[in-house]
C-alpha cells in the first residue's frame, strides 16, 4: 500500500473514531452521595437548634452546588425552603419553594403557596420592622447629638409620668370597652376576636407590653424632638421636622411592638387573631369559644376551599 493511502486511512479511521468519543458530559454521573445525604437529613429527627438547621443547610445547598442536574433537586429545595423559614431567612425560603413547584409541578401547590405566603409576610415584616429600627437608633443619635439632658427639669420629668398615667389609664378603659363589646357577639361570627379577652382581659402579658413600649415610645418621641429644637434654630424648620419626627417616632415604636408581641406570637386566619400560648391554656378548658373549624394543633381554624 503507497504511504499516502496509509496515511488516507488513518485519518479516516481517526475521524471516525472522534465521532464515537465519549465526551466528559456522556460520562454517567453518580448520585450516590447526594442521596446519601439528602436521606440523612429526611430521616433526621425534627429540630428547632440553629446550628443544627443551619449544618442541614449547608449540606442541601452543598448538594445543588455539586449536582446540578441532580434529578431530586426539587426535593432539596422543597426541603431548603423548610429550614430557611425555620431558621427565618424568609427570602432564602421563598425561592427555594419557587423552584421546589418549578422544577416539580406535581408538588402540593397548595401547601407551596401557604408556606409562600408565610414567608412572604414575614419578609415584609422583618423589612419594615428593620426600617423601624434604624428610624429608633437615629433618635437615639438625635438625642446624644443634641445634649437633651440637659432640658430636662423635674417639671419636665412630671409631665411626662403624667403622660404615662393617663396612657395606662386609657389603655385599661379600651380592653374594658373591647371585653364588653366581645361579650355582646356571637363569638364564631366576630370578625376579630382575642382569645384572651374572652376570660382574663386584665391578665394577658400582652397586653400591658403595649404599656412598656407606649412609654418607651413617649418617650423617644420627646426627647428626639426637643433635641432637633436644640439642633434647628430656625422654627419654621422646626415645627413640621418635630411634628414628623414625633410621628415617625411613635410608629416605629409599635411597628417593633407589633413585630415582637403581635406578629410572631399570634396567628391570624378567617378572620380569627388567637395567641398561641392563650389556645393551649384556653382550649382545652373552654373549646365551645373558639371557631368551630378550629384545630387546636395547629393554632388555625381550618380553611375552606380557596379560602386566604
Amino acid at each position: 500500500m503507497k504511504k499516502n493511502n496509509i496515511f488516507t486511512v488513518l485519518a479516516g479511521m481517526f475521524i471516525v473514531m472522534s465521532c464515537f468519543r465519549i465526551s466528559p458530559a456522556q460520562v454517567p454521573v453518580s448520585y450516590a452521595p447526594a442521596d446519601a445525604a439528602l436521606l440523612e437529613i429526611k430521616l433526621s429527627p425534627y429540630t428547632t437548634d440553629k446550628a443544627q438547621l443551619k449544618t442541614q443547610v449547608k449540606k442541601l445547598e452543598k448538594i445543588l452546588k455539586e449536582y446540578p442536574d441532580f434529578p431530586k433537586a426539587a426535593e432539596v429545595n422543597l426541603l431548603l425552603g423548610m429550614k430557611y423559614k425555620s431558621l427565618k431567612m424568609w427570602k432564602k425560603g421563598i425561592v427555594a419553594y419557587q423552584l421546589a413547584y418549578k422544577l416539580n409541578p406535581n408538588n402540593n401547590k397548595n401547601y407551596i403557596d401557604q408556606n409562600i405566603n408565610y414567608l412572604s409576610r414575614n419578609y415584609t415584616m422583618s423589612n419594615i420592622k428593620t426600617a423601624a429600627v434604624i428610624y429608633l437608633v437615629l433618635c437615639v443619635l438625635i438625642i446624644i447629638i443634641g445634649r437633651t439632658w440637659k432640658n430636662i427639669s423635674l417639671r419636665l420629668i412630671i409631665r411626662f409620668v403624667i403622660m404615662v398615667v393617663v396612657l395606662f389609664c386609657a389603655w385599661g378603659i379600651l380592653l374594658l370597652v373591647q371585653y364588653q363589646i366581645l361579650l355582646g357577639k356571637d363569638l364564631f361570627n366576630s370578625k376579630m376576636v382575642f382569645v384572651f379577652l374572652w376570660i382574663k382581659p386584665f391578665t394577658e402579658p400582652s397586653h400591658w407590653m403595649f404599656l412598656a413600649y407606649g412609654a418607651a415610645g413617649l418617650l423617644l418621641s420627646v426627647l428626639s424632638t426637643m433635641a432637633l429644637s436644640n439642633l434647628i434654630k430656625n422654627r419654621i424648620i422646626f415645627y413640621p421636622a418635630g411634628i414628623m419626627n414625633a410621628i415617625l417616632a411613635t410608629l416605629a415604636v409599635i411597628v417593633v411592638f407589633y413585630s415582637n408581641i403581635i406578629f410572631e406570637k399570634a396567628t391570624y386566619k378567617k378572620g380569627y387573631y388567637l395567641f398561641k400560648g392563650e389556645i393551649e391554656n384556653i382550649y382545652p378548658q373552654y373549646p365551645n369559644l373558639f371557631p368551630k373549624d378550629f384545630n387546636p394543633s395547629t393554632g388555625y381554624a381550618n380553611q375552606p376551599p380557596g379560602g386566604d
